[in-house]
């Protein structure tokens, strides 16, 4: 029989279950009130951008938060008026520099393979240059994003507390560090699931100025950041008055992406679209999507030549609690 000390969970973790449930459960709840907004973070029925835009360009949501879905007022809050980017632990900008992205880049890939898997372990090859300690640390700091907007189950919460603290202490640049596999995998599997979705993926071989313009045309239909949190730190000139400082305002780049008064055909994935204004974070999250577009071509450019004939088995899977990524957890595909 199990003492009862070995089974009372330490009151601190109890408190971080209960707030973690508590938040889980309002956000169904407010979901299934028809709040969109709750409905997209859920990843449920209800959130989709058309029920998104109908609300305005900027409102209220149920869970208190305001939402942007236009381009016009999100390319003006991206600019920093009024606001400044919620970071994964509160981390700061990194330092200036970068990261040689194509040195995750596998030399070879198997006939079969899991793409999502290859993409994440490239990227954190290639931010932990090669230190087995430190790649642990990324994969359990993976959901911090997400966790930004949709609550982690408990032990997954706690590991990537814990990572965040051990990366801060120990990456050359934390706040990369937290973000990057997630951002890079991400963009990666999404480039390459949109080529083969549009029949384009043949001319990656033949055309190697592709592989950059398909990376920015999916920056653009299907970003790695879907959702952007801010908090108002004055008072933004877009607002109309209506926020206030402390408030959280969260851009929907996904949805403002593909603003039919910004884009024509917006919905459509086209690596041959003339380059547009398309909305990319930037501020302290600019290394982290710089890093995630160079791995991205770089990755593209090794499938190219490596399996020109690439397929997907099936579409990538997603997990349920990842709204601001909408990161795949898995991808299988096959070199025939």
């Amino acid at each position: 029989m199990l003492l009862a000390e070995q089974v009372r969970e330490p009151e601190a973790e109890r408190g971080l279950t209960r707030r973690l449930q508590l938040t889980e459960g309002l956000l169904w709840l407010r979901a299934a009130q028809g709040d969109p907004y709750a409905a997209l973070l859920c990843g449920v029925p209800g959130g989709e951008p058309e029920r998104l835009r109908g609300r305005g360009p900027l409102w209220r949501a149920a869970t208190g938060d305001w939402v942007v879905t236009d381009h016009a007022t999100a390319a003006r809050a991206l600019a920093g008026d009024g606001v400044e980017p919620v970071t994964p632990f509160g981390l700061p900008a990194d330092p200036p520099g970068g990261i040689d992205a194509a040195a995750g880049v596998p030399g070879e890939l198997p006939a079969r393979c899991d793409l999502a898997a290859v993409a994440r372990r490239g990227a954190a090859r290639a931010l932990a240059g090669g230190d087995a300690a430190t790649v642990e640390l990324l994969a359990d700091a993976e959901p911090a994003l997400d966790a930004l907007l949709r609550p982690q189950d408990p032990e997954r919460t706690r590991r990537a507390v814990a990572a965040g603290a051990a990366l801060s202490g120990r990456a050359a640049r934390p706040l990369l560090a937290a973000t990057g596999v997630r951002l890079a995998a991400t963009l990666a599997v999404n480039a390459v699931a949109a080529l083969l979705a549009a029949d384009a993926w043949g001319r990656l071989a033949a055309e190697p100025g592709l592989a950059p313009r398909a990376v920015a045309e999916t920056l653009r239909h299907a970003p790695p950041l879907r959702l952007l949190p801010l908090t108002v730190t004055g008072a933004p000139g877009w607002g109309d008055g209506q926020l206030a400082a402390g408030d959280r305002v969260v851009l929907l780049l996904g949805v403002a992406n593909r603003d039919p008064a910004a884009f024509a055909d917006p919905d459509r994935f086209d690596p041959d679209r003339p380059a547009g204004p398309v909305l990319v974070p930037g501020g302290p999250l600019a290394g982290a999507v710089d890093f995630a577009r160079g791995y991205a071509e770089a990755l593209l450019a090794r499938l190219a030549a490596a399996a020109p004939r690439l397929r997907a088995d099936a579409p990538p899977v997603r997990p349920g609690r990842a709204p601001v990524t909408a990161a795949a957890a898995r991808f299988d595909v096959r070199a025939d």
